[in-house]
């Protein structure tokens, strides 16, 4: 079993020389503030968004937080080993932790395949065009490790942001999370697709060969007469013509867009070594500042103060340019992938009209041959009954895939049971009449309690979903558990303190739990284990500083210019 562990985030705002540094320990974390009335808005939620974020989910920040002008940095480990992922906006780096680069993208399928190696896990959902199965963005990964305080509307995945990537995602993405659409199933899945296709085109070819055979055996007249037209086959051969030379047109126009995406990548990355020796000589021309002499002149400088803020100002800004540099270079690199690709298949287009331009030429000279059109009418005889054997292998194979996965079928029917008991027993526990119980039978039926009680239903559901999990899928990675402010909606302060209690004793215990609330007293829970609580002292809307920023803003540096 692997665990993923949040160990430290970083939040910068180059543009303001602000940031923010939280450190966290396994086991219980609480973010807290002062009481309600002035504990609010002070950045507990912020830091909770920031953690899955920087994993590559997108939360629902404020219109205050502007997050794409924002670089996020988080420390994270599975079992020993750890990394450094980096984000800004679409942009991902990851890193071991003496900041070698591992891996970065701008798409986050490509995130999810890299995070698939370490995490030793995936969520595979059906494309919604063409249904075929595909590794999903990291959001999914995390749908049952995260709430946000204005999203708990019952058993919804409302937390994260453009989820209707696929269709009936929540289902699939639950399955997938409990080990029932594992890669066995996927493959039965794959090869119950592969051979309904087949079946379907070995049926349309038998068809195919018996009008072919009709066709023939209705110019044998008393299997003695000739085909005599020229004239539709001499059509077939022009028509051929004309589309070879519509693709050879084609051809050129697409390798002269790749020799000009080619250009554009080298000058792109050209501009980027340019203005990384402009940061670097920045970074010198501070030194000389530093030491009272000019970087231009040589000459001594009494007061260097407004200098330092100009050599500052810039060294912002080109940093924030190498940025969107860098992601320039990645999308033209892109573009040039798609190109190559469009272009070899143009060349084996190409190649399968120079091949039937040859075979459709010697046709004419051979098409009276009384001969050759009788071994046509037998090769097809022979087709038909080749189709026929490999049409009823394909159809008993499919009947033994149907029952594989049947057996899958089964497993669905016990995490349904078990489903139905966990979501029971806790409906008692909290009195939650007003939930159906009829609903607990399916596990992606929809259900929801009004008012102050659907904080609670959503947390039930979502840790009764973890339970699911590690009880049917126990090999699969723990991921932390991040609960924003779950307890701070109309509830009542016994009310509070039952949902606390019951987080802080049904979380599951190989899993880092990090929980934000208002006015959290370790003395209210005397039985718990609390490994980190941090209060946040800053006032509302302060959450980054100026100190956090001076101490850790070399690291941000560094990660921003480290390109391979």
């Amino acid at each position: 079993m692997n665990t993923l562990t949040f160990n430290k985030l970083y939040i910068f705002s180059t543009f303001e020389n602000k940031a923010k540094y939280i450190e966290f320990s396994n086991g219980k974390n609480i973010i807290t503030t002062e009481d309600d009335v002035i504990g609010n808005k002070k950045g507990k939620s912020t830091i909770l968004k920031n953690l899955y974020y920087t994993m590559g989910a997108d939360c629902y920040f404020e219109d205050k937080w502007d997050v794409q002008k924002k670089i996020s940095v988080l420390e994270f480990s599975v079992n020993k080993t750890s990394y450094i992922i980096f984000r800004q906006d679409k942009l991902f780096k990851i890193f071991d932790l003496k900041k070698n680069l591992l891996f970065k993208t701008l798409k986050r399928k490509e995130l999810s395949t890299f995070l698939e190696k370490i995490f030793k896990f995936t969520v595979k959902l059906p494309n919604r065009h063409t249904d075929k199965l595909e590794i999903a963005p990291p959001a999914y990964f995390y749908l049952l490790n995260y709430t946000d305080q204005d999203k708990m509307n019952g058993s919804s995945f409302d937390s994260f942001r453009n989820l209707g990537e696929y269709s009936n995602f929540k289902l699939n993405t639950l399955y997938s999370h409990f080990g029932i659409l594992d890669d066995r199933y996927y493959e039965v899945m794959k090869l119950v697709e592969q051979l309904s296709e087949q079946i379907k085109a070995l049926d349309d070819e038998c068809q195919l060969f018996y009008k072919m055979l009709e066709k023939i055996e209705n110019e044998l007249v008393d299997k003695v007469s000739f085909p005599t037209n020229f004239d539709v086959l001499q059509q077939e051969v022009d028509s051929t013509k004309n589309q070879y030379e519509k693709i050879v047109h084609s051809l050129q126009l697409t390798k002269n867009r790749l020799i000009n995406q080619r250009n554009d990548n080298y000058e792109v990355k050209q501009e980027l070594a340019n203005l990384r020796k402009i940061i670097r000589k920045n970074d010198k021309d501070k030194k000389t500042i530093n030491s009272h002499t000019c970087p231009k002149c040589h000459s001594i400088i009494t007061d260097n103060l407004e200098l330092k803020i100009n050599t500052l100002n810039n060294e912002e800004d080109f940093l924030f340019l190498a940025n969107e540099l860098e992601k320039e270079s990645l999308k033209v690199e892109a573009n040039i992938y798609k190109e190559e690709k469009k272009y070899q298949q143009l060349l084996d287009t190409l190649k399968r009209y120079e091949d039937k331009l040859a075979l459709s030429s010697k046709e004419i000279s051979n098409v009276l041959k009384h001969k050759g059109l009788m071994e046509v009418r037998d090769k097809l005889i022979m087709d038909i009954g080749n189709s026929q054997v490999n049409l009823k292998q394909a159809q008993e194979s499919l009947k033994e895939q149907r029952k594989i996965l049947k057996e899958y079928l089964e497993l669905k029917k016990q995490i349904n049971e078990t489903y139905y008991e966990l979501m029971l027993n806790d409906k008692i526990h909290f009195n939650l009449e007003e939930l159906d119980s009829d609903k607990f039978k399916k596990i992606d039926s929809n259900i929801s309690a009004g008012g102050s009680n659907k904080p609670i239903n959503t947390i039930v559901w979502y840790f009764n979903l973890l339970k699911v999990k590690n009880k049917f899928n126990p090999d699969a990675i723990r991921l932390p558990i991040v609960l924003d402010s779950p307890a701070n909606a109309e509830l009542d302060r016994d009310s509070k303190h039952t949902l606390l209690k019951y987080i802080f004793e049904e979380s599951d215990k190989d899993s880092q739990l990090i929980v934000s609330t208002i006015g959290f007293s370790t003395s209210d829970f005397k039985e718990e284990h609390f490994d980190n609580v941090i209060e946040l002292s800053n006032s509302k809307y302060e959450l980054l500083n100026t100190e956090d920023y001076e101490l850790y803003k070399e690291l941000c540096k560094d990660l921003v210019l480290i390109n391979e």
